[in-house]
């Protein structure tokens, strides 16, 4: 129950009714990184999508940390859902317990549950969306 309330913080997956999700956590793994253990590297292929369940991760964009990361945060969810290169490094800046969905195992069990997939995909579309119409905005105020 624990992993489904994280997943519906998530919000490609928010979308989701409690049974829809707990398919999706039965495909979750848990891990645990150490302090300075690296969980993704930039330009690695993406084969998982995470969320933090406990503990703080630095986003790391060549040498330059951009960002930190905690308890609820999804990491990798761009790369997951375009199935790009990962557009930066993650690491652990302590103990870090990590919720993983495989991309291959969400993949199948989108093409099972049509009406999930439905859900996801239109969540999909909203979350760029808004990801969007944030960017137009940050260029209208910096283009001033």
């Amino acid at each position: 129950m624990e992993n489904i309330k994280l997943l519906k913080k998530i919000e490609f997956l928010n979308g989701l009714s409690t049974m829809e999700l707990t398919k999706i956590s039965r495909i979750c793994k848990e891990s645990v990184y150490e302090m300075g253990d690296e969980i993704v590297s930039e330009g690695d292929e993406c084969n998982s999508f995470f969320i933090i369940k406990e503990g703080t991760v630095n986003v790391i964009k060549g040498d330059k940390t951009v960002s930190m990361l905690s308890d609820g945060s999804p990491i990798g969810e761009v790369s997951f859902i375009d199935r790009g290169p990962r557009s930066a490094t993650v690491k652990a800046a302590k103990r870090t317990v990590l919720i993983e969905i495989p991309t291959r195992e969400f993949d199948k069990a989108l093409k099972e549950d049509k009406d999930m997939a439905s859900i996801v995909y239109r969540s999909i579309a909203v979350t760029l969306c808004k990801r969007l119409r944030f960017t137009n905005d940050m260029l209208l105020i910096l283009s001033d």
